[in-house]
């Protein structure tokens, strides 16, 4: 397996012994070993060798293997060495692609059926290591010959062991082990992770990390660099004290509804000041992003030790300037060249200067601190507008301590995203919220900052690995054109084609596989708007379906899949931030949220949506109990822990019931079974067996503690059970139904419980005659349920429409002030502009086309372009051209017609290049205000930016109101 190249600090890799010595067998199966009486370990891992690597080998490109070119020697052990081997048969291959999927597939079939066997020992030396070997080989030639894998088998013990001996915690090894190719896990074994020195992965659950949780019990510390490596302590060291923000300064621009941004001063001296100053819509500032565990954070008061702030400043002088790729769905296209920098939604053009202050916003100096109950208001302000704050950044610094220790130019481009993408801010909640709402992520390495999305190549396969490279190129913008859906497989193809014809070694095409995973993850993982405008799925959906899904619908839809299935596998040290963090990504403003209490906020967001995945039944985490008897059990306390589907959907009416219509919301292949149960069963039995389709099935319930007695009581009619459930994934709900209509395919339901369907073994007369009786609906193919809920005085929370959608396009609905203010200054241009055509036309009828001169010609050429919106509008030259063919003619004079014109003709250009720059600057405070705006309770800002015709448009409406 050495054709993986390895990380610079990689750990020691497996070492595959070579067990064949003269001739191998051809490819077949393996059981036929079994059939002997207990075939010893080092039997069974050299026929495995023998028939499933060089077999395989050997049935894959059709001639015959040179085990010699697959040998290494070391201490007198031969090894297993795969990268000559491999390159010479890719490089003389004749490719077969029909014959090579047949073989990829035969063998993966032998390696499943290997693994279902009892008398299979995965855990010994040294089939452990052929095993992996042969995995990691199918891989490759997967990859080689453009064959689809698929998680055919199990996650290796070994490999499981080697990832928690390297430091990994459980719950990343368990998102490893999801991933459909083993020599990527392989990969990532060898990649040491960073051991946590104030915390361990001991108590972390396999589904979230918990090590980076800030734990209450014990003071925080602070970190400190002042000594040449990271220093924590309690206590300020000496000679380097706290630096603190001005509080009050903070809590009034907050109050006032502004958004706090510091500077830092540093004098000839060495003394450091930190300054307040509210944000301007021109200003470009930095949002600090960073994990509190790490020491940079401060529960006490907003400031930090002197050493960080220096290093902040560090940073920010030497931060690149903010570029990124053209992708489809951007938020905010800002190109870059040198110093200059000009941002496509403000609207504006910078140049960076050595001498110009750095504003940054961090949360620990920015956000007031104390317990009081104004402080707590001004708290849950400033956290109610962190949205908008990391949106609104120019860009965002990720200080992650593992990360500042790491060099980039020790690293390669897959190690550098492995590194980001399993980093302790990857891991947490708010992070996610901080880093996906703006593309101009920045990660902060010991040599300097990255952004892998403008910075690195989407498609490494045909760059090169250098680093300097990519280095130079975080300085320098790229352009990209993005390709249309339709040719992704024509493409893919080609790529295929070309890896098979020129030479490609295995190593190589290796590093492209992994550095293509890990992009396209981390993709996913930075920033919302890179999810793909169009989906296969809802394409699907709306070719099945007669009520296809509304355009918007959809986009809501795989928005809140994606944030809830990427909050699912991160931490936060408080709970009842999840759901503020939802809020916040999901477009519902989290001061509205934040006024109910923590167990009911993702109660009143989930029923103010008008539809929501079906998989939020199958929730068997912690669930909304409320009071005995309540019908809203179905909605959990907190996000769940399991990956949500986009498909199918359930509807919420106007009295917010559920809506369950196999006619609507979902595919042939997503719909679920339902099952109604006919034999009377006791209400509080949790587990049951049903024969389905000849499979005995059993079903276990996960109710609420306080079972359903009460419910029962509360709505007796509802005594009918129903399975709701997903063959494939085991994951479904129990309902409990009205008295039905034998001949009806609609029904009404309370929730019950979640459940899990687990196929059970063996089939016996003895346990059919224990399973539960059931039938299927009258048509099962045109049935609906409605789901009652308790929704009595719950209100529907707004919801704001852009973070729906990411485009930040102009919208005219948004406020008529802004285009009357446009045209209210645009009309002087159009009358001059008007005046001078017509004083033009008439001066060139009077003259007319054969009396003029070349000059004259070409002024009137040039004053036809002109008048077209282009740049050429803003240059004088007709007028140029119009006064030396005037100066050129013997002639008494300038008449006033000619007069009028030439003046009004160079007035209304300067009258445009004045224009141009006001109303792009209008247009940036008005988006920044009305932005601001949104996220802020009392609306401040949606009229400042024009007041006077704000009072005008009051005083229409409120006489014609009267």
């Amino acid at each position: 397996m050495d054709h993986i190249s390895v990380p610079k600090d990689a750990l020691e890799g497996i070492r595959v012994p070579r067990l064949i010595r003269l001739e191998y067998q051809s490819c077949g199966p393996i059981e036929d070993i079994f059939w002997k009486n207990n075939p010893d370990t080092a039997q069974l891992a050299t026929l495995l060798q023998s028939r499933l690597y060089f077999g395989f080998l050997d049935a894959f490109f059709k001639q015959h293997i040179d085990i010699e070119d697959f040998s290494i020697e070391d201490d007198n052990q031969a090894y297993i060495s795969s990268t000559e081997g491999l390159d010479l048969l890719i490089s003389t291959n004749i490719s077969d692609r029909a014959h090579q999927h047949k073989t990829l597939e035969k063998v993966s079939q032998q390696m499943r059926d290997l693994e279902t066997r009892q008398d299979f020992d995965k855990h010994r030396y040294p089939l452990s290591e052929v095993e992996i070997s042969i995995r990691v080989l199918i891989s490759t030639l997967a990859h080689y010959c453009g064959w689809k894998t698929g998680k055919d088998w199990t996650f290796h013990p070994l490999l499981a062991s080697r990832l928690k001996d390297a430091g990994w915690c459980r719950s990343q090894i368990k998102t490893i082990a999801e991933y459909q190719d083993e020599a990527m896990v392989y990969y990532l074994s060898l990649v040491p992770s960073r051991k946590l020195s104030n915390n361990g992965h001991e108590d972390c659950p396999n589904t979230h990390c918990t090590a980076s949780n800030v734990k209450n019990l014990r003071p925080y510390e602070n970190k400190h660099t002042c000594r040449g490596i990271p220093i924590k302590s309690s206590q300020a060291l000496e000679n380097c004290p706290l630096i603190q923000v001005s509080g009050s300064k903070i809590r009034q621009v907050i109050n006032s509804g502004g958004i706090p941004l510091i500077s830092i001063e540093i004098s000839p001296s060495g003394d450091i000041a930190l300054h307040v100053q509210t944000a301007q819509p021109s200003d470009r500032y930095v949002a600090m992003s960073h994990v509190w565990s790490d020491g940079l954070g401060n529960p006490n008061s907003n400031a930090l030790p002197k050493c960080q702030v220096r290093q902040i400043a560090a940073h920010l002088e030497d931060l690149p300037y903010p570029s990124s790729k053209r992708r489809s769905g951007d938020v905010r296209p800002v190109l870059s060249y040198g110093s200059i920098s000009i941002d496509f939604t403000r609207l504006s053009i910078s140049m960076r200067k050595p001498s110009r202050p750095k504003l940054f916003w961090m949360d620990t100096l920015c956000i007031p601190v104390g317990q009081d109950k104004l402080t707590h208001e001004l708290k849950n302000k400033a956290i109610n507008h962190m949205a908008f704050i990391y949106g609104q950044a120019s860009q965002v610094l990720v200080l992650d301590a593992a990360l500042q220790e790491s060099k980039l130019a020790n690293m390669s481009k897959r190690e550098v995203l492995a590194k980001i993408y399993y980093s302790n801010w990857m891991g947490r909640s708010w992070t996610y919220q901080e880093g996906s709402l703006t593309p101009y992520v920045y990660f902060q390495f010991a040599d300097g900052a990255l952004s892998p999305l403008a910075s690195l190549p989407d498609d490494e396969e045909w760059s090169d690995d250098s680093i300097e490279e990519f280095l130079w190129s975080s300085k320098i913008p790229t352009f990209r054109t993005t390709t249309s859906k339709a040719y992704q497989s024509l493409l893919h193809r080609i790529s295929v084609f070309g890896r098979q014809k020129r030479h490609f070694t295995s190593t190589r095409l290796i590093e492209f596989s992994i550095y293509k995973q890990l992009y396209a993850n981390l993709t996913l993982s930075l920033h919302l708007s890179h999810l793909p405008e169009w989906s296969t799925l809802f394409s699907r959906l709306n070719k099945e379906n007669e009520d296809p899904l509304d355009q918007a619908l959809q986009l809501w839809i795989r928005h809140f899949c994606t944030i809830w299935n990427a909050l699912r596998t991160r931490s936060t040290t408080k709970a009842e931030d999840a759901p503020i963090i939802l809020a916040n990504l999901l477009g519902y403003q989290s001061y509205h949220v934040l006024r109910y209490p923590p167990e009911e906020r993702l109660k009143v967001m989930l029923l103010s949506a008008e539809v929501l995945p079906l998989a939020l039944l199958y929730n068997t985490g912690s669930r909304l109990t409320e009071q005995k008897g309540s019908f809203n059990k179905w909605i959990p306390k907190t996000l769940g822990r399991e990956a949500i589907p986009e498909l199918p959907l359930m509807f919420l009416d106007p009295s917010r019931g559920i809506s369950i219509d196999r006619a609507r919301g979902m595919t042939y292949a997503s719909a679920p079974t339902i099952l109604l149960l006919t034999d009377p069963q006791p209400y509080d039995q949790h587990h049951f067996c049903i024969n389905y389709n000849n499979e005995i099935l059993h079903v276990e319930g996960f109710r609420s503690p306080e079972g359903i007695e009460s419910e029962v009581s509360r709505s007796p009619t509802h005594k009918n059970m129903c399975l709701l459930f997903h063959p494939s994934t085991g994951h479904g709900c129990l309902l409990r139904l009205s008295m039905r209509n034998h001949h009806s395919s609609s029904y009404t339901a309370l929730y019950d419980c979640p459940i899990r369907v687990h196929r059970r073994s063996p089939r016996t007369e003895q346990v059919v005659a224990l399973c539960v009786a059931h039938e299927s609906p009258p048509d099962d193919k045109h049935w609906s349920i409605t789901i009652t809920n308790d929704t009595k005085n719950l209100p529907v929370l707004p919801r704001i429409r852009r973070a729906v959608s990411a485009k930040t396009a102009l919208n005219a609905g948004e406020d008529v002030g802004w285009f009357i203010t446009v045209a209210s200054w645009s009309t002087p241009l159009i009358l001059i502009l008007l005046a001078t055509t017509i004083l033009r036309l008439i001066i060139a009828v009077n003259l007319g086309w054969s009396e003029m001169s070349a000059f004259g010609r070409a002024s009137i050429i040039s004053f036809g372009l002109q008048r077209l919106p282009t740049p050429l509008m803003l240059l004088p030259v007709s007028q140029a051209l119009f006064i030396v063919d005037k100066k050129g003619k013997d002639r008494r004079g300038w008449s006033d017609a000619e007069r009028a014109y030439v003046v009004l003709d160079l007035f209304w250009i300067l009258y445009l290049m004045f224009l141009i720059p006001l109303l792009m600057h209008r247009w940036m405070m008005y988006r920044f205000h009305l932005q601001l705006g949104v996220w802020d309770e009392r609306g401040k800002g949606l009229v400042d930016m024009n007041s006077w015709l704000g009072k005008i448009r009051k005083g229409l409406f409120t006489r014609g109101k009267r």
